[in-house]
């Protein structure tokens, strides 16, 4: 997903530690063939600000500025480069950017965050100057957490050639394993404790959701999530895909982008893409390794490589297609959807669930996830941005900006940290965040 939260739509140390850091950054990483799922590959310095220096970069934003924190601490931004698993089970190099406080006192409790679609490949969580590594940076790393923000593959360091879009199995190992990794890398040192945060907005929300599910079914003592927030995902992806080609309603670049990743995952989407893509684009030579590309989906679009609408008769699918996916239970994409919806387990650790109510397919798919969980005995804390007293004048002032990327996904970074983790990482408990979470949410539901 792209920057909404549905698919084909449009809608982002004190001195030990330090020292702990050089030792880790001068390790030999072992041989590709003996490394293991986890193992921390390499870690190079991109960037150091101080305090100073972040509360410099934060009044960059403009409006969105206020939703801010005055730093208290400087923070380091890292390249990582770490091993996982490709979909298909083999070996692969991943890369995600690390954040780790510098002038506060450690051990550091790790939010693991899931940045939103992309469609240029050239776009990593490692950029010193990308808006998103700059938000977690100053939301989190200036405020004493410790964060890995994982490209995913297909970005960054990852060779495998495409993006596992809307994949919540790939994804969610990606995220383990950087979980794994960064720990690695930081073991020495007692830079990190042992608590973990998720989050993550949009296609990012899905993969938060995603990934505290495998977490949670692996039983393992070192994934103990002590808070998630997942903001504007698609986790109700079958009835959410059903939706959108019911009224034709989506972007072209992203159906593209899940239809030919999921038939690079499993390879019975299509057996030729004109089974899908309408004609002239689905024959253009390299069309089914369009996206993520090194040129802007508008550009793409100019030029005549992707169309402007999703159906129709100048769309990107074909009436066929869309009919069989509407009317055949069986037809593979829609078994692959269903396969990769979210709405199948129940939390077993404090989940929130973020959204304005502005954008309401964000809104729908909260609710809609939080009414099924309730149904497994869960009580999931949904929270609508508009409802939140001290957002109401940022969001008047944003008026006109895109809502989901620019008013929706920064503000409820800002909510899961001063609400959810902070109560957490102070050692207040569970009760007290979910207090503190429904007195600054008033339509929590």
């Amino acid at each position: 997903m792209t920057t909404r939260p549905r698919s084909f739509t449009a809608r982002s140390a004190g001195l030990p530690a330090l020292a702990a850091l050089a030792l880790c950054l001068a390790f030999v990483a072992p041989p590709a063939d003996a490394a293991a799922r986890g193992d921390c590959l390499s870690m190079t310095t991109v960037i150091a600000r101080t305090p100073s220096q972040i509360d410099a970069m934060v009044a960059t934003f403009g409006t969105e500025a206020q939703l801010y924190p005055a730093a208290t601490c400087g923070a380091t931004q890292y390249n990582m480069t770490y091993q996982t698993i490709a979909p298909d089970g083999r070996a692969a190099v991943a890369s995600a950017g690390v954040i780790v406080p510098t002038g506060c006192a450690a051990p550091f409790p790790l939010v693991e965050y899931n940045h939103g679609t992309w469609p240029m490949i050239n776009m990593t969580m490692t950029d010193p100057v990308m808006h998103t590594p700059q938000t977690v940076m100053a939301q989190f790393g200036a405020t004493g957490y410790a964060a890995v923000m994982p490209d995913y593959l297909g970005y960054g360091a990852s060779t495998l050639g495409y993006h596992p879009y809307l994949n919540a199995d790939s994804n969610a190992a990606v995220t383990m394993d950087a979980v794994r990794a960064v720990r690695a890398c930081l073991a020495s040192g007692g830079t990190l404790n042992s608590k973990l945060f998720l989050t993550g907005t949009s296609e990012g929300g899905y993969v938060t959701l995603a990934t505290q599910r495998a977490m949670e079914a692996s039983g393992l003592p070192e994934f103990k999530i002590a808070a998630a927030v997942a903001t504007s995902g698609p986790y109700a992806l079958a009835d959410t895909m059903m939706s959108m080609l019911q009224v034709g309603d989506g972007v072209p670049g992203y159906a593209q982008m899940q239809l030919t990743g999921y038939q690079k995952t499993y390879g019975d989407v299509y057996a030729a893409t004109t089974d899908v893509f309408q004609n002239p684009y689905a024959t253009e030579p390299g069309f089914d390794t369009l996206l993520p590309s090194v040129t802007s989906m508008a550009r793409l679009t100019r030029s005549g490589q992707l169309p402007s609408v999703l159906e129709g008769n100048n769309g990107l699918l074909t009436a066929a297609f869309v009919n069989r996916y509407l009317t055949n239970p069986l037809e593979p994409a829609r078994l692959r959807s269903q396969q990769n919806d979210l709405l199948n387990f129940a939390p077993k650790r404090p989940l929130s669930l973020c959204y304005g109510s502005a954008d309401p397919h964000a809104m729908a798919n909260a609710q809609q996830a939080a009414t099924f969980f309730a149904t497994q005995g869960v009580a999931v804390a949904t929270s609508d941005i508009q409802a939140v007293p001290s957002y109401k004048t940022f969001i008047a002032q944003m008026a006109g900006k895109d809502y989901h990327s620019n008013v929706e996904a920064p503000a409820c970074v800002a909510w899961a940290r001063q609400y959810v983790f902070d109560p957490l990482r102070t050692g207040a408990g569970r009760k007290q965040s979910a207090r503190a979470a429904a007195r600054h949410a008033l339509g929590n539901r």
